[in-house]
């Protein structure tokens, strides 16, 4: 059985990414497995659903409270029916297991980016002032603060640019899959052919609802004070995206 991991962040539609691939006959897609709410393992209907998955994600979410990496190897053993199992890790779920995930080459890596900075920032935002990561088609104007984007946005690309020059200096082949072409069949088939699979495309689901405008800055309160930021800053190009 292949193993693979898709590492990346919040707000980058990573959810989508992960059925996207799930959708291929050949790959079984968890989630977030080191979510503190959950181990999201997305049992297989054809298995029974998440009711039949119900008691060994009990014990699995307890296994992982004692041994994460006991917890990973018993994921990455269970048989889902697929010959490809992957699962999702973002940076501040469990960093030491992300450490051991990047040095082992036994699990292949898609790196998973969202590019426009300011949009994952003015998602993060309305997510964290409703509480709410998805579920709300409304989402309300929120504050643009400069230096609070600064430091969010160098976070970001510092963990993406450290994890791939890791990746790159240890040999490691990886793959790097961004939210601008996650409805690309040509970036779509070159995952596959990455991860082994047929590269015979499923049917392209809808892309999720757009639950913002188009214009990020259109997101905030204050956008005049985020346009200023992009101007002074050369990123002008992400006061739109998509």
């Amino acid at each position: 059985m292949k193993r693979f991991a898709i590492i990346g962040l919040k707000r980058t539609g990573s959810s989508y990414l992960v059925n996207l691939l799930g959708s291929h006959p050949q790959i079984h897609c968890c989630g977030e497995i080191f979510n503190r709410d959950g181990v999201n393992l997305r049992w297989p209907k054809a298995m029974g659903g998440r009711p039949a998955g119900r008691e060994i994600t009990s014990e699995l979410k307890e296994l992982r409270a004692r041994d994460p990496q006991a917890f990973l190897a018993r994921v990455l053993a269970i048989d889902f029916g697929k010959p490809v199992l992957g699962f999702k890790i973002f940076h501040k779920h469990n960093r030491p297991m992300l450490e051991r995930i990047l040095e082992d080459r036994a699990i292949a890596k898609i790196v998973h980016r969202r590019e426009n900075g300011l949009a994952r920032y003015a998602s993060a935002l309305a997510a964290r002032a409703t509480g709410d990561s998805g579920r709300h088609a409304e989402k309300p104007l929120v504050e643009f603060d400069a230096a609070d984007f600064a430091a969010f946005h160098r976070e970001h690309a510092t963990f993406f640019d450290e994890t791939e020059r890791r990746l790159a200096a240890g040999g490691q082949p990886f793959h790097v899959s961004r939210y601008e072409e996650l409805n690309s069949p040509s970036r779509l088939k070159a995952m596959l052919e990455f991860l082994g699979v047929t590269p015979d495309l499923p049917p392209l689901q809808e892309p999720p609802p757009n639950r913002a405008s188009s214009d990020i800055l259109s997101r905030f309160s204050n956008p005049e004070a985020a346009e200023a930021y992009l101007r002074d800053h050369g990123l002008t190009h992400w006061s739109r995206e998509g």
